[in-house]
């Protein structure tokens, strides 16, 4: 087998055996309850929040340059 092929395999069996009845089961639920509020697990990582502030500046001053 090649190193390709094992790859692919051990990605499928991830995905179809332990990712995909996870991604349904939340998918049924919000079917069933509808659009519910999410958690937001941005609390507590101040880090994370910090650097999508900063992207987000560089963003707008980028933007800004080209308007």
């Amino acid at each position: 087998m090649h190193l390709t092929s094992a790859i692919n395999d051990a990605f499928q069996q991830t995905f179809t055996g332990e990712d995909k009845p996870i991604i349904e089961a939340i998918q049924r639920q919000f079917d069933i309850e509808g659009d519910v509020p999410t958690a937001n697990f941005t609390v507590g990582d101040g880090g994370g929040v910090r650097a999508k502030r900063m992207l987000a500046g560089l963003i707008a001053d980028e933007q800004s340059l080209r308007a």
